[in-house]
């Protein structure tokens, strides 16, 4: 779905694509920066919990993250903005260049600030 620049949603977009790259680059200062205080995670990378809560939680998820996948960056093809405000970004893991995972991600910015993302298996809907 397009977003027209200067407006709101368009804001809330790169909010969420910022945090998931900042995520993959491992720069946890720059991920809390746009992580409301009481952010939830709910990510699918096994091994590691399936429920991550706050800052602290959130230290916690990039350190498990990039013990079980290494170093990745993160590359979008496509965003939507659902119906209830989350946005859902779609792209690539990039572990490698022979080895790339889908990624399926759904952002919920409140405020100026990323408050939830749930990570999908693909093929979810």
């Amino acid at each position: 779905m397009a977003v027209l620049e200067g407006t709101s949603l368009a804001s809330d977009v790169e909010q969420a694509r910022a945090l998931i790259v900042a995520l993959s680059q491992d720069r946890l200062d720059d991920v809390l920066a746009l992580a409301d205080q009481d952010i939830v995670w709910l990510p699918t990378t096994r091994p590691g919990r399936s429920r991550y809560t706050g800052h602290a939680g959130t230290a916690e998820l990039i350190r498990d993250v990039h013990q079980t996948l290494g170093p990745f960056r993160v590359a979008f093809d496509e965003h939507e903005i659902l119906p209830d405000g989350r946005i859902r970004l779609r792209g690539w893991r990039i572990r490698s260049e022979d080895r790339t995972d889908p990624l399926d991600v759904l952002v919920t910015v409140r405020g100026g600030l990323v408050t939830r993302v749930d990570s999908r298996d693909v093929g979810e809907t």
